[in-house]
């Protein structure tokens, strides 16, 4: 057993069980989340004395009160939606500063709702054209799973988004994780295809062709050999900024409100394979020997790493299943290397 102390470089993500589940990039089903003891955690992780970070599917005043309590901005805060729900919600978001984030997976109907079910994109369009007109203090981010089937509309996604007043629009590479995994081989990108949407992103961002949204990739994506070394030497443009490039574990750790079963990062919740201890009033417990064991391995920075101009650095998780869809098989270990792109030339598949 082991107790992660508190400190403020520690982040603690406190999860209603709900959240993060209803993006088709994310979990598989919302589930069903206990919202008072997710504040309690949240609280309680504040007044230890870490970063406490409180995600919730209720769209609603409390969640803003709840920020203001454990010291998150309110206003850099992301409240995330689906463009149905927020009818009920309008009086609350047009008044709202800080992200009000919103997932629209393509730049037309057709891409769009395969992801995200039929007759949501003229919803969702609207939603963000409402939130855009009636209140200019927000902060809109648009959230985008790529794949081989919207990889083609890159920059029509990003017009789209510049179109639509964004702020923010973050590319998320599909993970072979929840409701992902039902799908067909032929949605995932292979590595050519990864190199292609990152080297186009990149470009995109250099160009200032759209000087809104701000384009990012999140921290799922791997890096060409061109952007490892733009990473190593410390400039990372359009990449997400972490002491090490994938924290989970080390600096970021995520609680289910539930259950209060402690995981590495938000990206495991919901998978017992990853569950490392449990939260407590001392604070994080790991439980979990392997874990706790192999934890030291996490220390070394991405940066130092001899593969790092293979692999690029990346999410851990995005190695631990990218390594189950290529094989069918759990490696927690695989994660822990960080090397997906030496794992996939291994198993030597695209």
């Amino acid at each position: 057993m082991m107790i992660i102390p508190p400190e403020k470089r520690i982040r603690v993500m406190a999860l209603e069980t709900s959240c993060q589940k209803s993006c088709p990039h994310c979990f598989l089903d919302p589930g069903q989340g206990d919202f008072r003891q997710t504040e309690r955690i949240a609280l309680d992780a504040h007044t230890l004395g870490y970063e406490a970070h409180f995600y919730a599917t209720a769209v609603s005043p409390r969640c803003d009160a709840i920020y203001k309590q454990i010291g998150q901005d309110s206003e850099s805060a992301s409240i995330c939606v689906r463009g149905e729900s927020v009818a009920g919600n309008v009086s609350w978001l047009t008044s709202k500063q800080g992200r009000v984030g919103f997932s629209l997976h393509g730049a037309s109907a057709q891409t769009h709702e395969l992801l995200a079910g039929e007759n949501t994109f003229d919803i969702t369009l609207a939603a963000i054209q409402h939130i855009r007109q009636h209140n200019p203090l927000a902060s809109i981010n648009i959230w985008c799973a790529m794949h081989r089937k919207n990889m083609h509309e890159l920059h029509a996604i990003c017009e789209q988004a510049h179109d639509l007043g964004a702020d923010y629009l973050t590319l998320i590479k599909l993970s072979y994780l929840g409701r992902a995994r039902q799908l067909d081989a032929d949605w995932f990108l292979n590595q050519e295809e990864i190199a292609t949407i990152i080297a186009e992103t990149e470009a995109l961002y250099a160009t200032g062709e759209f000087p809104n949204p701000h384009i990012s990739l999140a921290p799922n994506w791997g890096m060409t050999a061109r952007q490892a070394e733009k990473f190593r030497q410390g400039r990372k443009s359009i990449y997400c900024p972490t002491d090490q490039y994938c924290p989970a574990g080390q600096q970021r750790f995520a609680v289910d409100g539930r259950t209060k079963q402690v995981y590495p990062c938000h990206f495991m919740a919901d998978d017992d394979h990853f569950i490392i201890g449990e939260w407590t009033e001392q604070g994080i417990v790991v439980t979990n020997t392997a874990f706790a064991n192999g934890r030291a391995a996490l220390e070394e920075p991405c940066r130092s790493c001899d593969l790092l101009p293979e692999c690029g650095g990346g999410c851990r998780f995005e190695a631990i299943v990218e390594h189950l869809r290529l094989t069918g098989r759990y490696n927690f270990h695989a994660g822990l290397e960080n090397c997906r792109y030496a794992l996939t030339q291994r198993i030597n598949t695209k």
